[in-house]
């Protein structure tokens, strides 16, 4: 069986850099986006279709002409709880401890009312396991942050996760074959204008790294 994972054309607030939130629209550029998508989504077109139950995802599925699918709450991005329509500089300065402990314990820190990375990988591979055992070839419509768990599920390693950089209105594909993941394809090129964004997890990781620079520099200076 076979996963067609397609993240959703660029929102609104992927284009004023901030933290996604549940009601946010595609921009006018992620609209575009996802009509240069069209071409390539008619190959698969044939296949079953599941949605996330947020906007942008759904408003992706109607642009590309999908006629019908299934919502379904486990491939919705991860809650970020209070984070939620922030920009990262903002975050820093409103939640200054909680981003501290975000950037120390990135996988099991739990958003303020939100969720965690372990809650967003166990929900992500119960959907995997079932599909798996289903043996149908699935469109799931998602977000970077669902698609990036199944990929490092696919690899067998929580923090590939920060390895994969999902772009907007992409697909990527995983082959499940004798209960054996294959990544097949990363990136489809499918863009009339993409704006430079970061993800809330890329910037994380930046700032991670950051911070181990400037501690080995310290270091080296003693």
């Amino acid at each position: 069986m076979r996963f067609y994972l397609i993240r959703h054309g660029e929102s609104e607030d992927n284009l004023n850099m901030i933290t996604s939130r549940v009601d946010t629209k595609l921009s006018a550029n992620g609209k575009a986006q996802v009509k240069t998508l069209r071409d390539e989504y008619a190959d698969i077109s044939d296949k079953k279709v599941i949605v996330s139950n947020l906007l942008r995802a759904q408003e992706t599925a109607d642009l590309l002409g999908v006629k019908s699918y299934e919502v379904d709450e486990r491939v919705r991005e991860i809650d970020l709880g209070e984070f939620q329509g922030h920009s990262f500089e903002e975050l820093e300065r409103i939640y200054p401890e909680e981003t501290k402990k975000r950037f120390e314990e990135p996988f099991i820190f739990k958003f303020p009312g939100g969720e965690s990375f372990t809650d967003l990988r166990e929900r992500t591979k119960e959907f995997y396991e079932e599909k798996v055992e289903l043996g149908e070839d699935i469109v799931v419509i998602s977000h970077e942050g669902f698609i990036r768990t199944m990929l490092s599920i696919a690899v067998d390693k929580v923090e590939a996760y920060y390895n994969f950089k999902i772009e907007n209105a992409r697909i990527c594909e995983i082959e499940v074959i004798d209960g054996f993941p294959i990544i097949l394809s990363l990136i489809h090129i499918s863009e009339p204008t993409r704006q430079a964004e970061i993800s809330y997890a890329v910037f994380c990781l930046k700032k991670k790294k950051e911070k181990f620079v400037i501690e080995n520099f310290a270091k080296s200076e003693v």
